[in-house]
C-alpha cells in the first residue's frame, strides 16, 4: 500500500529463487551388481529448465538390501546432457573424492553414501535394508535450456556378482517376514543463477 494506506502500489516480482521442482518416486525393484563400474538405476527424473543458466539442487534417497555380507555400494548422479558414459568423471554431476585408497579400494570410492553390509556377520545381512542418500547443488559447465534427465548411478563391490544390492528389495534371504521393503525417490529443484553460493 502507499504511505496513506489507501491505494496499492504494484511492483515487478523478482525472478530469483526456486523456478520449478520435478520428482519421481520409484517403487519397483532392481538388482545391481556392477563390480566397481557405475551403472544407472531406475531412479531418474526429467526436467526442462526454464532458464539456460540455472543450477540444480538434486536430492536422492535410495532404499536397498545387501545381497551378501560383503556387499557395498556408492552413488552419484548422471546428467544426460553430458553424454551417455556414467564412468567418465566429467559426465557425472559430482566429483568422487580421492580418499587415499590403494589398489581396488580406489574404485570403491564414490561421491556419497556408502551403502554397507556387516562384514563377517552374514546373519545380520539376511534382514538389513538401508536408506542411503545422495544430494548436492549442481552447476552445469555449459548453459542450456534443453531437456535433461538426472539419474542416480550406483557402483557396487569389486570381484563378485553376488556382492551387489537390491534397490527397494529385501536383503539376501529373500522375501522374509523380518525384512521390510521401502521405496526410493529423486527430486530436482531448478534454482535461479546467483541464489546459491
Amino acid at each position: 500500500m502507499n504511505g496513506a494506506a489507501n491505494a496499492p502500489n504494484w511492483v515487478t516480482a523478482s525472478s530469483g529463487g526456486v523456478l520449478q521442482i520435478k520428482a519421481y518416486h520409484y517403487t519397483g525393484t532392481q538388482s545391481i551388481n556392477s563390480q566397481q563400474a557405475y551403472t544407472n538405476t531406475n531412479i531418474a527424473v526429467a526436467i526442462t529448465p526454464t532458464a539456460a543458466d540455472s543450477h540444480f539442487w538434486i536430492i536422492g534417497s535410495i532404499s536397498a538390501g545387501s545381497q551378501n555380507h560383503d556387499s557395498n555400494a556408492v552413488f552419484n548422479v548422471h546428467d544426460s546432457a553430458l553424454g551417455s558414459s556414467y564412468n567418465t568423471a566429467n559426465q557425472r554431476c559430482f566429483t568422487d573424492p580421492s580418499n587415499g585408497g590403494t589398489g581396488t579400494g580406489d574404485s570403491n570410492e564414490g561421491y556419497m553414501s556408502n551403502h554397507w553390509s556387516t562384514g563377517s556377520d552374514g546373519s545380520a545381512d539376511n534382514y538389513k535394508v538401508q536408506q542411503s542418500m545422495v544430494w548436492g547443488m549442481y552447476n552445469p559447465a555449459s548453459d542450456s535450456s534443453s531437456a535433461r534427465t538426472f539419474t542416480i548411478v550406483c557402483k557396487t563391490h569389486n570381484g563378485s556378482s553376488s556382492n551387489g544390492i537390491n534397490i527397494n528389495g529385501n536383503a539376501q534371504s529373500g522375501n522374509d517376514n523380518h525384512s521390510m521393503r521401502a521405496s526410493s525417490r529423486i527430486e530436482v529443484w531448478e534454482i535461479a543463477n546467483g541464489i546459491y553460493s
